[in-house]
């Protein structure tokens, strides 16, 4: 079975567009700003953004910083978007070029505005079980499968990545359903085998066909983050025609878990207009 993204996509649009509606009769356009690295044309992934956005009545606006831009360089725009009212939500987009602190860079995101987590505070709230926001591709993640009624509750998992986007913010959404998890990473020895005591297998290592049949047990669930661009393609880490001989569900890229992200991340951004603005907390929206 085909664990469809773009289904659960089109399910939270329906109710994004609802509360973008009611948000705008009171005053309220929710506003996006998303930071990329690059001098050319967006990315696919920021592209997808935009047109979400624009479906559910959400302004997204596209900064392009030039690859060599030092932290002290783009300090004064984010600070810039942290004080304007009118901008609920900032997103920074991988990757994030080497010469920039990943840690400085979230602590200059204010965490009101921090809606993919970014920011070392958000995460922190997250370890403690109390999230301020979700990593969007974490939470599409369990989206995605709580769509399709996957029950979670005592199910081996097995997540290949340790990234703080996905791997590591993932392991504790699926702990705190109480599933058992294992983390791999580039020094796991025999990946294959370990992989292969998954009842849920998540790879999010952005190694493009990596995970052949060797990696699956029969009958397991087979999630696949991995959406490395190639050309006009983008390809994710599962040699999906392979592994979907054993699997009993499998997300296909694209379609899979970066639609849902993508959804996921414009209800981070409702839910810190909400934060922001207490008033409206006291409502439904």
């Amino acid at each position: 079975m085909i664990l469809d993204g773009r289904a659960v996509q089109r399910e939270i649009k329906v109710k994004l567009k609802g509360e973008c509606e009611l948000l705008r009769s009171k005053g309220v356009t929710p506003n996006l700003h998303v930071l990329e690295w690059g001098s050319g044309e967006p990315s696919v992934f920021a592209k997808n953004i935009v047109l979400c956005g624009e479906e559910v009545g959400a302004k997204i606006a596209i900064h392009q910083v030039p690859p060599k831009s030092s932290l002290e360089e783009i300090r004064g725009l984010i600070q810039e978007l942290n004080e304007a009212s009118e901008i609920h939500g900032i997103l920074v987009l991988t990757p994030i070029p080497s010469q920039i602190d990943k840690v400085q860079l979230g602590l200059l995101i204010s965490p009101l505005k921090d809606i993919d987590a970014l920011n070392p505070l958000t995460l922190g709230k997250l370890f403690l079980g109390q999230p301020f926001f979700i990593p969007s591709t974490a939470k599409a993640v369990i989206k995605l499968l709580d769509f399709y009624r996957v029950q979670l509750e005592g199910k081996r998992v097995v997540i290949l990545g340790r990234s703080p986007t996905v791997g590591k913010p993932l392991s504790l959404l699926f702990l705190a359903r109480n599933a058992t998890v294992t983390v791999c990473h580039s020094y796991t020895k025999d990946l294959p085998a370990l992989s292969r005591q998954a009842e849920i297998l998540v790879s999010a290592m952005g190694v493009p066909r990596k995970v052949d049949r060797s990696f699956v047990k029969e009958g397991a669930i087979v999630i696949d983050v991995g959406t490395t661009v190639i050309g006009d393609k983008i390809i994710g880490d599962v040699r999906f025609e392979e592994v979907l001989e054993l699997a009993s569900w499998i997300t296909p890229v694209p379609g899979g878990v970066g639609s849902v992200t993508t959804a996921a991340l414009l209800e981070n951004l409702i839910e810190a207009i909400k934060v922001q603005n207490p008033k409206l907390q006291e409502e439904p929206i």
